[in-house]
């Protein structure tokens, strides 16, 4: 049966950053509308595909890129710069509300567009070629790219190119996935569920393409398929070597802010421990005025941080620890040893650490999380220890998308 058109008011944004109407049956979620805005949209249960804007909003602003709307990438291209960041910062605090915390944030920096660093694409093989891009927004449909303003230029310049040297190892059912990394002299891309037994004449065709591309390495299913030179990333400095894989901060300028940031908080600090340190985002930073003693679980991160070390000079030692911390966080006691500790576990968050954490010493603790919700839930346990939140500041790197990384320092009272 076809879906008629509704028409909706539009009464605030919800988390993820579409419009909610109040419907009969309850919220109605249309994406790409604003606060106050009257629209027409066909609803499918609780979701609903905007049509026409009947009225706008007086902060709505032209987007600036061709494939918003269309393309998943972005959700909030259509809100003045100052109303954006003000979603942003208003859904943070909500977060931290619901556990009780009523805490304003310090700050909120931004980004900017071009700085994206690490971009996950689609990609499904047609007769001719291959469709290349993102994933239109709540569909499997992927959007040919041709320009992305939120990506760094070296990415987006190489788009094309990008697409050709992907290709060959497309299956012609179903979709691959392909992560392009910036690093600091070229790209690594790495690509999941494509075609890695290719034959032996693949080889010569792959380093053309990788050389158009701007490649220094690729791998198939973690494969390695070839590789001219292993890519390295800058930290604080530092030249490592990026494993495939890897975390990395999205922005090369945000791991920066973040770094200033925690360097002002804990530079008194003699020895600081790095929970979930992975290749070293912040050690090499907090290792200019301290030892630092990096625990990740990852033993190609480490692998990383001690190569980057090796090759460091004018650092204090940096120690490093492979452990599960999930499953064996270091304990109040172990906590003990040092007067700083940073903690930047993936979106799950670290209830567990944490709860080590409240039960130790240590004077200083610097939370670092993408997800606001997890992170409010930790804070609440170090708070209920005897912690004070000292500072909070949101980092828009994850800009035009209603994600927003938060960094905090917690004082012992």
């Amino acid at each position: 049966m076809p879906r008629s058109a509704d028409r909706f008011e539009i009464s605030h944004l919800g988390a993820q950053g579409d419009g909610v109407a109040e419907g009969p049956d309850g919220p109605v979620y249309i994406p790409y509308s604003l606060a106050g805005e009257t629209v027409i949209a066909l609803r499918n249960g609780a979701n609903a595909e905007l049509v026409e804007i009947v009225s706008s909003s007086a902060v709505r602003r032209a987007p600036i890129c061709a494939h918003f709307g269309v393309c998943g990438g972005c959700k909030l291209q259509h809100m003045a710069p100052e109303h954006y960041l003000s979603l942003k910062s208003e859904n943070l605090v909500s977060a931290l509300l619901k556990r009780g915390i009523d805490r304003p944030l310090d700050s909120l920096w931004s980004a900017g567009a071009g700085h994206r660093r690490r971009a996950v694409f689609a990609a499904h093989k047609t007769r001719k070629s291959a469709v290349f891009g993102f994933h239109q927004y709540r569909s499997k449909t992927i959007i040919d790219l041709d320009e992305c303003p939120v990506l760094t230029p070296r990415i987006v310049s190489r788009l094309s190119e990008l697409r050709s040297l992907v290709t060959p190892f497309l299956g012609r059912r179903g979709n691959a996935k392909i992560t392009v990394t910036d690093c600091a002299d070229a790209l690594d891309v790495g690509i999941e569920g494509g075609l890695a037994d290719l034959g032996p004449d693949i080889l010569e065709r792959v380093a053309g393409n990788c050389a158009q591309a701007g490649t220094d390495r690729l791998t198939v299913d973690g494969e390695l398929m070839f590789q001219h030179r292993v890519p390295e990333v800058i930290i604080s400095g530092v030249r490592v070597p990026l494993p495939p894989g890897a975390f990395l901060q999205a922005c090369d300028n945000a791991q920066d802010h973040m770094c200033g940031l925690i360097e002002k908080w804990l530079s008194g600090c003699s020895s600081v421990v790095d929970l979930f340190s992975g290749i070293g985002t912040f050690s090499f930073s907090m290792a200019g005025f301290a030892r630092v003693h990096a625990v990740e679980s990852h033993e190609s991160s480490l692998t990383a941080l001690k190569q980057g070390f090796s090759h460091a000079s004018g650092l204090k030692p940096i120690s490093v620890e492979r452990r599960d911390l999930f499953a064996h966080p270091l304990s109040a006691n172990e906590l003990s040893k040092f007067d700083g500790v940073i903690i930047d576990p993936p979106r799950a968050g670290a209830i567990s650490q944490s709860r080590e954490i409240a039960k130790s010493k240590i004077a200083h603790v610097v939370a670092v999380s993408c997800n606001p919700n997890t992170l409010a839930r930790d804070l609440r346990v170090l708070i209920e220890g005897g912690y004070e939140i000292s500072e909070l500041h949101g980092v828009d790197q994850f800009v035009y998308s209603p994600h927003i990384e938060v960094v905090a320092l917690l004082k012992r009272r």
